[in-house]
Parts: structure tokens; C-alpha cells; sequence
């Protein structure tokens, strides 16, 4: 077995990552992952993420600002200590190339979702999307985008957009409770999933589908019309009537951001 904190600290050459490493909090985080079999590259990722976060330390000023920064790097190594195995993994499949930006860029955005995250339980997904996607097919677009949607999302966001999937066992009622809200407040979250692309309403897809259907009626009523001897064209049953409420449905990008966190 590998001194993995010699691994970590060597890999971190910035000399600032003494001030993160003075808590105990994090010192007993970082010798719980110490305790790990890993390998020198996975070693090199996670001591270049605590590395890249000593910079940001120094631009923390306020004693709240510096006591949350504190719990969500510990909160950080514990998941990348969960997923280590995986993380072992896909990191050494990569190629040179994709190593290089999961070591610097993507590294970057990760640390940027968890610094000032208030949230300390959605830290946990960030580490999964960061682990999941770390495939050569990840892109620089692809993954600020996972970033982006997760620090607007908020744990309550996103059990609302898990009570829609297929394989959900959360009904409306039980979020009301866990929650303390009321339907309205639960409408609101789901039109900011309808903005972000991660639900749609049932009521603007019958929409769509009924201006096509008439959009085709009309096409075929104008051929019919120049026949010699027009047979008629039948309005489509499938035109339905727009319901006064609204209902959901996730997207496919929804299920894909809920398989990048783990939630499915």
C-alpha cells in the first residue's frame, strides 16, 4: 500500500495547500482517503485538485466565507474518496489529451461548483458528474454545461426533477412534506426546470403535435381541393383539447443530468 499523503502532497506543488491542510477537519479527511490503494495518476488528479483550491484560499477573506470553504473541501475528498475505485478507472482509460484537461480545466470547474456551495449535499453529485463523465467523449461545452445547470439547481430542484423519472418512487405529496411547501411553490420549481431544459410541459407538446396535425390537414384539404372530384379530408382525432392544467414530462437532457449525478 502506497503512503497515498505523500502521493497527494507531492502532486500539489503550490505551497498554499498548507493553508487548507492546517484544519484537523480536513487533515482526517485526507488520511481517511491515505488509507486507499491508488494509483500515481489518480494520485497526480486528486492532489492537483487540492492544489488548484490553494489559490482560492488566499482570496477568501471572511471567517464564514473561509469555515464553509473548510467543510466543503472535506465534504469534497470524502466523495472522491467513495468513488475512488471509479475514479481510478475511467481516469487511466483516458488519453493523454483528455488527462491533461480533467487535470486543469475540468479540475477548475469542479472546485468553482464546491467552493462556495451552500448546499453541502449536492457536492456529492458534483464528484459523481466529474467521475461519471470522465470518458474521452467529455468536452469542455459539455462540461461546464453539467456544471452550470448544477450550481442553478438547488436539492430541492432536483428531487422535483427526480419525482419525474420513470423509475421515481417520490410522489408530489411526499415532496410537499419533506419540504414544508405548498403546489404552488412546487410549480414554480418545475417551470425553472422547463427553462432549464430539463422538463417540458405535457400541455405545449400536445400543442406542437396539434399544429402539425392541422398543419397536415390543411396541406391535404388544398390537394383534395384542386381534384377533379374532391373525396374530403377527415380533421385528425388526434387533435386533443389543451388541458386547463399543466403536467410534465422529463427530457432526455433531465435523464441524462440525473445518470451523471447518480440519481438513477
Amino acid at each position: 500500500m502506497k503512503n497515498q499523503i505523500t502521493d497527494l502532497i507531492s502532486a500539489a506543488k503550490d505551497e498554499g495547500i498548507n493553508t487548507l491542510l492546517s484544519s484537523d477537519v480536513f487533515k482526517e479527511a485526507v488520511i481517511e482517503l491515505g488509507k486507499k490503494i491508488v494509483e500515481e495518476q489518480a494520485a497526480n488528479l486528486i492532489g492537483g485538485l487540492l492544489s488548484a483550491a490553494s489559490p482560492r484560499v488566499h482570496g477568501i477573506i471572511l471567517s464564514y466565507k473561509q469555515n464553509r470553504f473548510e467543510r466543503n473541501m472535506t465534504r469534497l475528498v470524502k466523495e472522491l474518496t467513495r468513488r475512488i475505485e471509479d475514479l481510478e478507472i475511467n481516469y487511466v482509460s483516458l488519453s493523454d489529451d483528455m488527462r491533461e484537461l480533467y487535470k486543469t480545466q475540468f479540475s477548475e470547474m469542479l472546485l468553482d461548483s464546491v467552493i462556495d456551495e451552500r448546499q453541502e449535499e449536492k457536492i456529492k453529485w458534483g464528484v459523481n458528474g466529474f467521475v461519471n463523465m470522465m470518458t474521452d467523449e467529455s468536452n469542455e461545452n459539455i462540461m461546464q454545461i453539467f456544471f452550470d445547470t448544477l450550481t442553478e439547481l438547488t436539492v430541492l430542484d432536483i428531487d422535483t426533477l427526480k419525482m419525474h423519472h420513470i423509475r421515481s418512487d417520490l410522489n408530489i405529496y411526499e415532496l410537499q412534506k419533506k419540504y414544508n411547501i405548498d403546489y404552488d411553490r412546487v410549480r414554480l420549481v418545475k417551470e425553472k426546470l422547463v427553462r432549464l431544459g430539463l422538463l417540458t410541459r405535457k400541455n405545449d407538446e400536445q400543442r406542437d403535435k396539434n399544429i402539425d396535425e392541422i398543419t397536415e390537414y390543411l396541406q391535404k384539404l388544398e390537394q383534395d381541393s384542386k381534384r377533379t372530384r374532391p373525396q374530403g379530408v377527415k380533421l385528425p382525432s388526434s387533435i386533443k383539447k389543451i388541458s386547463n392544467n399543466d403536467s410534465y414530462n422529463i427530457t432526455r437532457l433531465g435523464s441524462g443530468f440525473l445518470a451523471s449525478i447518480g440519481e438513477v
